[in-house]
């Protein structure tokens, strides 16, 4: 069923609501009038159709908003291969014939110059959620390390990626572990025993629209699409501030996201959700 078009009262403050207070920020923050600004920020646009001011404009969201860089550019390499360091520590950290195990596959990648290491094991399931930690770069291959053996040891398959150097350690996805939705509540359980043992080794902040577990912990689901969980989402968000359109106020801009979330079958007070979906039940 489609959502109301007005904004969902909670029952509190809306910092009570993550996710509403997040798109109110958003929709006050974002100004199309004089170019395309984003906190202040000017956003670069290609010249070409609207779709591409869209783009841009998720661009811009997911890195302030969900990942939690202040700007864009803050994620840029300065140039060169990067990672020895974390790539040397994360082997150590691996028990010698994990690192020899024919099911376990590992891969090293870049985006925008920012390195990063992929551990998979096992083939992706067709529904699955993501837990997102804020890793401390002072600890942040060996916590992952230690996760990744604990999921094994519980014979979950994942797709498990870390950031690979200190530098880019700071947004709050340092570290992005994928597995069936079916094992999302054994993932947490894992999570979350890290956090009891060692919550220095956590930063506060999680990713925008998640569902927050506990200080530099969040969860969600993924949207299935091939998009990721956070792009998805702000390439929505970004849609519905374009369509309200040269001149809209902060209400008018918030009507028009709602819209778009609600064609979308997603609940904006529960924007870690896919459509139809519960949370998760993390006593199991």
């Amino acid at each position: 069923m489609p959502l109301a078009l007005d904004f969902p009262a909670p029952a509190g403050p809306m910092t009570a609501v993550p996710a509403l207070d997040l798109l109110a920020r958003i929709t006050e923050e974002t100004d199309l009038d004089d170019g395309v600004r984003v906190a202040g920020d000017l956003v670069a646009v290609p010249r070409g159709p609207g779709r591409l001011m869209t783009t841009a404009l998720a661009d811009a969201l997911h890195a302030r908003y969900f990942r939690g860089i202040a700007r864009a550019s803050g994620a840029e390499s300065p140039g060169g291969r990067r990672g020895d360091a974390f790539c040397r520590r994360l082997a150590d950290a691996l028990r010698p014939d994990f690192l020899r195990r024919d099911g376990w596959r590992f891969s090293y990648r870049t985006a925008a110059g920012v390195p990063s290491f992929v551990i998979t094991v096992g083939a992706a399931a067709p529904d699955r959620a993501s837990c997102f930690l804020h890793l401390q770069p002072s600890t942040a291959p060996e916590v992952f390390a230690r996760l990744v053996t604990a999921l094994d040891g519980y014979g979950v398959g994942f797709r498990a990626e870390l950031a690979g150097d200190p530098a880019a350690c700071a947004p709050s996805d340092t570290a992005v572990v994928t597995v069936a939705r079916s094992d999302a509540s054994a993932l947490a359980r894992v999570a979350l025993r890290v956090h009891q043992r060692s919550p220095f080794v956590l930063a506060a902040a999680v990713p925008g629209f998640t569902r927050q577990l506990a200080p530099g912990i969040a969860l969600a689901d993924e949207p299935g699409t091939g998009t990721p969980f956070g792009r998805h989402r702000c390439r929505l968000v970004a849609a519905g501030i374009v369509a309200a359109g040269h001149g809209a106020g902060p209400a008018a801009r918030r009507e028009s996201v709602l819209r778009t979330l609600s064609a979308a079958c997603l609940d904006p007070v529960a924007l870690h959700l896919n459509p139809g979906a519960c949370d998760v039940d993390l006593s199991r």
